[in-house]
């Protein structure tokens, strides 16, 4: 489904009517490259909020990309799944790192599964 795109609009002092353009724009192609390896979840928590990642928000996953360190992922460590960056110490070991000091950087005791590289975040606001 196609949906106007207005391009120009200034979150800074207000912008004339003539300076936005409009073309249409399909949210599914913008948002989603590989159909067949992506998921939407629903975040539940606050461990991601200094990167804008809200309790209530949806992350979009690609569970076909090659994570990286510093990367957005959606992990499975020791059984349980969560949201945090990938993160590397000096010794090589990988760890979650969450992205609000209210919460502790999350080792793994057994395995620690890449399930996705987080592509995207949208919320509803009504």
């Amino acid at each position: 489904m196609l949906i106007p795109l207005f391009e120009g609009l200034k979150a800074g002092f207000p912008t004339s009517t003539d300076d936005t353009t409009q073309e249409n724009i399909d949210l599914k192609d913008f948002l989603v490259e590989r159909p067949y390896s992506t998921v939407y979840l629903k975040v539940s928590g606050e461990s991601m909020l200094k990167e804008g990642i809200k309790d209530g928000d949806y992350i979009i996953v690609d569970k076909s990309i090659q994570a990286q360190v510093s990367d957005i992922i959606v992990a499975i460590v020791d059984k349980e799944y969560t949201l945090k960056y990938l993160s590397q110490d000096k010794n090589g070991n990988y760890y979650l790192e969450p992205a609000n000091s209210d919460y502790p950087p999350i080792y793994p005791e057994e395995e620690l599964v890449v399930f996705g590289v987080v592509i995207g975040v949208f919320r509803k606001y009504k």
